[in-house]
């Protein structure tokens, strides 16, 4: 919550005078400060607006504009179907994917189900799906997964970021991020 008030104790318009109370949340610091010029209300306003984007959980359109191009990933790239080889590759990516995040992101009981849930049905789509379909499918169930899940926002890059090494060789993109 924010509050401001200019018109505390006579202050306000006429003496250039304000309060602003800032109070982040149950378990968060409140502060009030007195005798505050406009310019330092809205200091005070931009300090608060950050503070709510941090605590607001992962911003995913951030995220994909981090990926330059993950929601594009699909262009140009032809919807043949998977060959058996490259179904093998790609099965096995996707269980290291598992692995890897499972391991290395502390997950609760119902984010490794959820997880575990999402690599199965994309390895169950790669044999009824082209690989462009594919492809915007499996980027679509992560993003579903994280938002489900509710990671935090470090939590949603790595799985993003996993997810694209995870399948580059089968789709023949390259590293959307530098490692």
């Amino acid at each position: 919550m924010l509050q401001f008030d200019g018109g505390l104790a006579g202050s306000g318009a006429i003496s250039n005078q304000w309060a602003v109370l800032s109070a982040p949340g149950a378990d968060g610091v409140s502060e009030t400060r007195f005798g505050l010029k406009w310019d330092e209300v809205v200091v005070e306003v931009r300090k608060w607006l950050r503070r709510i984007r941090e605590d607001s959980g992962p911003d995913l359109w951030a995220l994909a504009a981090e990926q330059r191009g993950l929601l594009r990933s699909g262009e140009g790239l032809p919807n043949t179907p998977f060959a058996p080889e490259e179904k093998a590759q790609l099965f096995g990516s996707l269980d290291q994917l598992l692995k890897e995040v499972k391991e290395t992101q502390h997950l609760s009981a119902a984010q490794a189900a959820g997880l575990e849930k999402a690599v199965v049905g994309a390895k169950e789509a790669a044999g009824r799906m082209g690989r462009k379909d594919w492809v915007l499918l499996f980027y679509g169930s992560m993003v579903t997964f994280v938002i489900t899940a509710a990671f935090a926002p470090d939590q949603a890059r790595h799985l993003f970021d996993a997810a694209v090494h995870a399948i580059q060789s089968i789709v023949h993109t390259v590293p959307l991020l530098p490692p």
